[in-house]
């Protein structure tokens, strides 16, 4: 059974019209998790659900549709050590949160941010291949080709065609999260704006979560944040 998520809402009110081209928007949210006082590698987790409207939000007729990277190991068990890469599972929204709150995780998320269809177009290609089982999980991918191996940052990083993730140690949870929004940034339409109408369709409104924004890097590490931000220019540059 495929973990993923499709959620369309229609709502209808009086005698059907006669057809007309839908206006189309597109969104992503950006999940990071992992334990608040102590951040293992294996107790975190980052995800994205990208969504598509189609409609005017606030009208009579609206239809959203959306679906979630949320790559992890089969087992559902992140092990850092592992020496070989291992199938892996594309979690639905709904099962990646609950994953995050069976190992006692603090949920931070980024957005809803409006994007462009380029973007939402590499997601699906990725989303695809991920539940096609083109692709295996490693969690520490290092030397090995994203497109075939990878862990759920480089999942999520990829999607936006630049320069591989690098973000230092210890860069995986709320951080690589945060990084991975920053990847996305280009493809943002306006990045000071928020769209939170959405958490109520997609029924993401009941967790528990930080909201951040692209202005704060959660890195409590003064001398890994200050390296992170040499990084942090380059992807504001780009």
């Amino acid at each position: 059974m495929k973990h993923h998520f499709w959620l369309s809402l229609t709502a209808f009110f009086g005698w059907a019209c006669a057809p007309v081209l839908a206006q189309e928007s597109y969104y992503v949210i950006v999940y990071g998790a992992q334990r608040p006082i102590i951040n293992q590698p294996s107790l975190t987790h980052s995800w994205a659900t990208f969504i598509r409207v189609s409609g005017e939000a606030g009208t009579p007729a609206v239809k959203i549709d959306s679906f979630t990277v949320s790559w992890l190991p089969a087992t559902l068990e992140v092990r850092p050590l592992k020496l070989h890469p291992e199938p892996g599972v594309n979690l639905d929204v709904h099962p990646s949160f609950q994953w995050a709150q069976d190992n006692c995780l603090r949920v931070s998320m980024w957005g809803p941010y409006q994007i462009d269809k380029c973007l939402y177009d590499r997601a699906v290609f990725k989303f695809t291949r991920l539940e096609n089982g083109e692709v295996r999980y490693k969690a520490a991918d290092i030397g090995y080709d994203s497109y075939y191996v990878c862990n759920c940052i480089h999942a999520l990083a990829d999607i936006a065609q630049g320069p591989r993730l690098r973000i230092g140690q210890p860069g995986w949870g709320e951080t690589a999260s945060y990084f991975i929004t920053l990847t996305y940034r280009p493809f943002i339409i306006d990045d000071g704006r928020t769209h939170a109408w959405l958490l109520g369709p997609l029924g993401l409104e009941g967790y528990r979560v930080v909201r951040r924004d692209l202005e704060d890097n959660p890195t409590r590490n003064l001398l890994l944040r200050g390296a992170q931000n040499v990084w942090q220019y380059r992807l504001r540059r780009d």
